[in-house]
């Protein structure tokens, strides 16, 4: 059994701030999903845990542009 796939969005935050889990400020800056620099976007000036978490999804804030740059990788021999 394994709990925590369970988990929601809001439970991870609820347990990450009770027993106080180190996590990356970009979070507080209202990041809710972390990438690489060009396609992490802010959401919200409100920090994660304090976003309307159970009507936005998570990874709104990612470029969701995946599949151009896989082809262009692919075009370019790189895979």
């Amino acid at each position: 059994y394994r709990p925590i796939l369970h988990f929601t969005e809001r439970d991870i935050w609820d347990t990450t701030l009770y027993f106080d889990i180190p996590y990356c400020r970009l979070y507080e800056e209202g990041y809710r999903s972390l990438g690489a620099k060009t396609t992490s976007l802010k959401l919200d000036d409100l920090p994660a845990w304090e976003q309307d978490l159970e009507n936005t999804e998570e990874r709104g804030g990612r470029r969701q542009d995946k599949e151009k740059t896989m082809a262009r990788l692919r075009m370019l021999g790189y895979m």
